[in-house]
């Protein structure tokens, strides 16, 4: 049965990440910004709240609180500051892609003390260079099984920051097979291996706190255990449940986005004169603001609900993430630009933080799933009822906009 009704244990973890996003995140927004760093502080406070865990399984020492309880949680610290969300430790889409794409022992063996250092994971998946049909970066299998890898992956975020990679190649293995596979390479400053470096890419249109890096490998020697392996789904399969998941959390920080923004425009409008009544008297803007309101509504109601359908292993969760992410991509940008409207002139200058949100907006679209594609997902399994693996699956060819 679906409920709307949210329990006292998730009423407790909301109520906590929105006093943190607002007494913490949003007033540090600014400065993050111009300064690319995160605040003095903030970092331990987060980690004190068990947030970086609270959606992985008690097993590997999270709280097992399920993706609902995440994008809860994700919509609340992404309407105190965005950047500073994604720039916040723990182990992130390199969690949720180990618990898809390894085994049991190979997800205790990182993530459980990774969670217990508080340290951060990284994704490397967008090669500098995409092959067509699979991934450009190369991994050769030696006699003695060891893995010798090479390539250029770039929009690795946090990269520079990570303990460990999760790098997607393709691997040719000493029976002569190519498959695509995922490589857990150590990248900490005193356990990084020869021949792995990074470089830190331009500064965007926003993100400053949360940057992005290239990672460059160089005949990086890995053990035989660096590979990922799960005796039940092959990798195409778990990428598309790990892929599921990782839209539905960013979809509920594109929720967080919106929200802050109406609640913003419809205060604004409350309190702004003329002609004698507050502008949100003037029919025009109140139906804007009533438009604004309801998008959020419906965003949040999209999420939830693909979120309930991983938590319950429902067979069509990948159509309701991509019904998710269709809609809260583009609703952030419409919602961030219509509150820049409400405030007129007075939206594009600093003094009001929706100018911020507006940009943020358009980049955190730009750098996962536009809505054009998961449209496309979305035609597919209502025409086909089910993806390809050879079509479909996330390969370099859309690789730019799966993460």
């Amino acid at each position: 049965m679906i409920t709307f009704e949210i329990s006292g244990e998730l009423e407790l973890f909301q109520g906590t990440a929105r006093e943190f996003a607002q007494t913490l995140l949003r007033p540090a927004g600014r400065a993050a910004e111009e300064s690319g760093a995160l605040p003095a502080g903030l970092r331990e406070a987060y980690l004190s709240l068990g947030f970086a865990g609270l959606a992985l399984p008690e097993g590997v020492g999270g709280l097992g609180q399920g993706l609902g309880a995440q994008v809860i949680v994700e919509e609340e610290l992404a309407a105190g500051d965005l950047p500073l969300t994604l720039a916040m430790p723990g182990p992130g889409a390199f969690g949720v892609l180990l618990l898809a794409l390894g085994n049991e022992a190979q997800a205790e063996r990182i993530l459980r003390p990774m969670l217990e250092r508080g340290g951060r994971g990284a994704v490397a998946w967008v090669d500098q260079k995409p092959r067509v049909g699979t991934f450009a970066a190369t991994a050769v299998e030696a006699p003695d099984g060891s893995l010798r890898l090479n390539g250029k992956k770039t929009e690795v975020r946090l990269g520079g920051q990570a303990e460990h990679l999760l790098v997607l190649v393709r691997l040719e293995s000493k029976d002569g097979a190519v498959r695509p596979a995922a490589l857990v390479v150590p990248s900490a400053a005193d356990t990084r291996p020869s021949g792995l470096r990074f470089s830190e890419a331009s500064p965007g249109l926003a993100f400053g706190a949360a940057k992005v890096v290239t990672a460059t490998f160089e005949d990086v020697v890995l053990p035989k255990e660096a590979q990922l392996s799960r005796a039940d789904r092959s990798l195409e399969v778990g990428l598309f449940d790990a892929v599921g998941r990782l839209s539905v959390i960013s979809a509920a920080r594109s929720v967080g986005l919106a929200r802050a923004a109406a609640e913003h425009a419809r205060a604004y409008a409350a309190d702004r004169q003329a002609f004698g009544k507050p502008i949100a008297h003037f029919q025009a803007i109140a139906f804007l603001i009533a438009d604004l309101m309801t998008r959020v509504e419906v965003m949040r109601g999209l999420v939830q609900r693909a979120a309930f359908a991983f938590d319950h292993q429902e067979p069509d969760a990948v159509r309701r993430a991509a019904y998710a992410i269709a809609e809260a991509h583009e609703g952030a940008m419409v919602v961030t630009n219509q509150a820049v409207q409400v405030l007129g002139g007075a939206g594009f200058v600093q003094d009001y933080p929706v100018e911020k949100w507006m940009r943020e907006a358009k980049a955190h679209m730009a750098s996962v799933m536009p809505h054009a594609v998961a449209d496309l997902l979305v035609g597919r399994l209502a025409l086909e009822g089910a993806l390809t693996l050879a079509e479909d699956a996330p390969m370099p060819e859309l690789q730019s906009i799966w993460l």
